[in-house]
């Protein structure tokens, strides 16, 4: 017995707070509002936070640019704006998954920095959980995605 004054208890809070007839009647938000996929608040995030530091290239699917105003960042920022980029061309339908991984070569030539260097700098992001090794090329993994996007913001230790 007890159980059921407690879910009726429930119940007429809910009626209360929402309505008789269960709706916000257009008062506020609704349940649906709550049904986004991951991708639509990510995209935001991540349009947000690159821009300003990357752009593409008309019809150069195979070329992120970094901006004159973000040239003089640290490399390791530059890095993963770039490895961000090449997410953004994948959700855009541009590029394929397997293609995520590039060639510290590749990494060089569009910060614009020796390739040695390049690559130092990769595996140092690699061993901080930023970028993984597939194959001869580096990618930043979606499960890497929100630290990279928050150390845009902060510092990277180098």
């Amino acid at each position: 017995m007890p159980c059921r004054h407690l879910v009726y208890i429930g119940v007429g809070f809910l009626e209360a707070l929402m309505g008789k007839d269960g709706g916000d009647a257009g008062n506020g938000p609704s349940l649906d509002d709550l049904f986004r996929t991951g991708r639509d608040v990510e995209d935001g995030v991540l349009a947000s936070k690159l821009l300003g530091k990357i752009y593409f290239g008309a019809g150069e699917i195979n070329r992120v640019f970094v901006e004159s105003t973000f040239f003089s960042a640290p490399m390791a920022k530059k890095l993963i704006a770039v490895g961000l980029g090449l997410h953004v061309l994948k959700r855009k339908g541009l590029i394929e998954d397997q293609a995520l991984a590039r060639s510290s070569e590749w990494f060089a030539d569009q910060v614009q920095a020796m390739p040695k260097s390049v690559a130092e700098t990769l595996s140092r992001l690699k061993s901080k959980g930023f970028f993984e090794k597939l194959g001869a090329g580096y990618r930043l993994p979606n499960w890497a995605m929100k630290k990279a996007l928050m150390a845009l913001d902060g510092g990277i230790d180098e």
